[in-house]
């Protein structure tokens, strides 16, 4: 395979990519072209973001990265510490993807609750979200370690169903949660235990159009923790999350999914069908999962506030 250089920013790439896989800038294309986009082209090299300033943010340090572009650490005029989630240029041209951004804006936006990471501004050029700081680990992170004890894992799922409850008060549901889009306050802390992030896949319940896939009918998210109506394509729903929700307390609790594949179609067949392994934790708590991973979505607890609520009445009863 034949590899060139992008002339704007010197990302390698393959002579076949239209576009730097890099900065987004078209490999062979006019000159004009890229100097008519110099900060996003300027803004990644080799998947690293190299811009010091994002609006009037300055960049400390990258966070984390994914397929659609990066979580900073930046600080604001006042010097404090603020999360920049920018979109990667070579998306920028991508309607699809800057609907997605926009209506994550608009999602948090509509939120004012401590366990719901607050959006603080947005900024056009580069497009990226300005977010509050949580100073701590994804639960992602902390489950590299082992499962959590039950009165830890209950606390933190109680915090998580009370930001689920806040979008769902507000009429949206998050369709991609998961240890990774769920954030731990620092051990000790005042605040809550956990703050739910990332809502890239938010839905307005009062939208009918769309759905949970692609037009190459590509699922939309994270199977592994997608209900058995999301698998089925069904128009998302607040039980969606309920579900998602018992996913993750399963796997805190046992350090391993309930259900699992050797391949998608597996997984898909395990999560429509199959039960999951006992857990190995109080009876209260075995209860509570059991009915978050209900096939059907009725059968699952009727509020992510009764959810939390439940998990607040183990947290108490296992520390009397």
């Amino acid at each position: 395979m034949a590899f060139v250089n992008c002339p704007a920013c010197g990302t390698r790439n393959s002579a076949f990519n239209p576009r730097c896989i890099g900065c987004g800038a078209r490999n062979g294309g006019p000159a004009d072209e890229r100097r008519a986009r110099p900060s996003p082209a300027a803004a990644v090299r080799g998947g690293e973001w190299v811009e010091r300033t994002i609006g009037s943010y300055v960049v400390e340090e990258s966070i984390s990265s994914g397929a659609t572009g990066q979580v900073l650490r930046a600080r604001d005029p006042a010097g404090r510490n603020v999360a920049i989630k920018v979109l990667h240029p070579s998306l920028v041209d991508d309607e699809n993807v800057r609907r997605r951004f926009a209506r994550e804006a608009r999602a948090l936006g509509a939120i004012d609750c401590p366990y719901v990471a607050r959006i603080l501004d947005f900024v056009e050029t580069p497009l990226a979200l300005v977010l509050e700081y949580v100073n701590g680990e994804s639960l992602e992170r902390r489950l590299s370690t082992g499962p959590i004890v039950p009165g830890e894992a209950a606390g933190i799922l109680a915090d998580a169903a009370k930001g689920v409850q806040a979008l769902h008060e507000a009429h949206i549901v998050h369709r991609d949660l998961k240890p990774a889009n769920i954030l731990l306050g620092e051990e000790g802390g005042k605040g809550p235990r956990a703050r739910i992030v990332d809502l890239g896949l938010v839905r307005f319940l009062e939208s009918s159009s769309g759905s949970m896939r692609t037009a190459a009918n590509a699922f939309i998210g994270t199977l592994a923790y997608a209900s058995p109506e999301s698998v089925l394509s069904d128009p998302p729903a607040p039980a969606t999350d309920l579900w998602s929700i018992g996913v993750v307390a399963y796997q805190i609790l046992s350090g391993r999914l309930p259900f699992s594949g050797g391949s998608r179609r597996a997984l898909v067949t395990s999560i429509l069908s199959e039960q999951p392994p006992t857990l190995e934790t109080p009876e209260r708590l075995r209860e509570i999962v059991a009915s978050l991973l209900a096939k059907e979505p009725s059968a699952r607890p009727e509020s992510a506030a009764s959810v939390a609520k439940a998990f607040e009445h183990v947290c108490e009863l296992l520390s009397s």
